[in-house]
């Protein structure tokens, strides 16, 4: 995801229940500084869910996962990819993950 694309995005904060719900994602936080980012693309009408680093803001970042439709998908895909996403975090090899299945098999109730 080209993050110099997006509109209205936003940082989500993992808080107290959703810790519980999202334990990768909360991690990922708490030790490596990594953002949640929810989106909303201008060809899509539907919110996405993606990983990014801290410096997100900076134009010519890229997100560090796929977008998803749900904080669950992107919690699964996290969960299954981690060693890719800090290798490309740690070592600034940003490339993205392919998914690991279409969106309605990743996205689980939310």
């Amino acid at each position: 995801m080209d993050l110099e694309k997006l509109i209205g995005g936003r940082e989500i904060d993992l808080l107290d229940q959703q810790e519980a719900r999202f334990p990768q994602l909360a991690r990922l936080h708490e030790d490596f500084s990594l953002c949640v980012l929810e989106t909303m693309p201008p060809e899509s009408a539907c919110k996405s869910f993606a990983l990014v680093s801290p410096r997100h803001q900076q134009l010519e970042q890229t997100a560090l996962t796929p977008s998803f439709v749900s904080l669950a998908a992107l919690e699964q895909h996290t969960d299954i990819y981690m060693a890719e996403i800090l290798d490309g975090y740690l070592f600034e090899h940003l490339t993205t993950q392919p998914d690991s299945a279409p969106y309605q098999q990743l996205s689980m109730p939310a």
